[in-house]
């Protein structure tokens, strides 16, 4: 949820803006008309997040230095191995479901179960299958560009939608978050980081035509300089 005046982010339970003291419209938990005007604009919102034009990139400014934070998330290899263990048991999940629904078809071990318990059943089975699917591939994807990243031995790459981009040093793997708001709009405006082809680029929250160019250089810049704990920090 965020504001509608200046696109800061917004607890449900807020009465005004913490950024600009607008006041926040209350929508009724039953107005179901509001409440999917306001779901519909969300989405628009975060699909309007995913494209930049040539013409908005070519009038983008080039940001100053400074300003860009690295999170320390753990060792590639060994981030690596969690998600492989997560892809198992997702195919594991996939595998059992699609056996129940074998079972139920084609056997009759399930023939004593009423009528309505197999329905739940059935159920369940295929949106665990569709569920682990999704899951799957992203976590398989995410694994895969992770390996890119580390065998080249230093890179920066947006791998997941509505993420901060990973950058990888050293064998080790951070989030690249911005520690600063829009330097354009007269109140505080959050930035998130978009990429385009080899390009980074900073887009404002509130205002899409808000945007500064990032060196790839300066981002793997901000990486060497953190210092990461010997422990994994989630």
């Amino acid at each position: 949820m965020k504001c509608k005046k200046c696109g800061a982010k917004l607890d449900r339970k807020a009465d005004v803006c913490p950024s600009c003291n607008a006041k926040v419209e209350k929508i009724g938990y039953f107005n179901f008309i509001k409440r999917r005007e306001q779901r519909y604009e969300e989405t628009q919102q975060l699909l309007a997040k995913s494209y930049v034009s040539e013409e908005q990139l070519s009038s983008a400014e080039v940001k100053e230095q400074g300003g860009i934070k690295a999170v320390y998330k753990g060792e590639c290899k060994r981030l690596m191995r969690i998600a492989a263990l997560k892809i198992a048991l997702f195919a594991l999940v996939m595998a059992g479901s699609i056996a129940v629904i074998i079972i139920r078809q084609y056997t009759s071990l399930m023939s004593k179960v009423s009528d309505t318990l197999t329905t739940v059943i059935l159920l369940v089975a295929f949106i665990a299958i569709f569920g682990m699917l999704a899951l799957l591939y992203d976590t398989a994807y995410y694994l895969a560009r992770c390996a890119r990243l580390n065998k080249k031995g230093e890179g920066v790459a947006k791998i997941n939608f509505g993420k901060p981009p990973v950058a990888v040093s050293g064998g080790k793997l951070y989030d690249i978050i911005l520690d600063f708001n829009c330097p354009k709009c007269a109140t505080a405006a959050t930035m998130h980081i978009e990429q385009v082809d080899d390009m980074f680029v900073a887009v404002c929250d509130y205002d899409r035509t808000h945007m500064l160019k990032i060196e790839a250089v300066e981002i793997l810049e901000a990486v060497r300089g953190t210092q990461t704990p010997t422990d994994k920090v989630d």
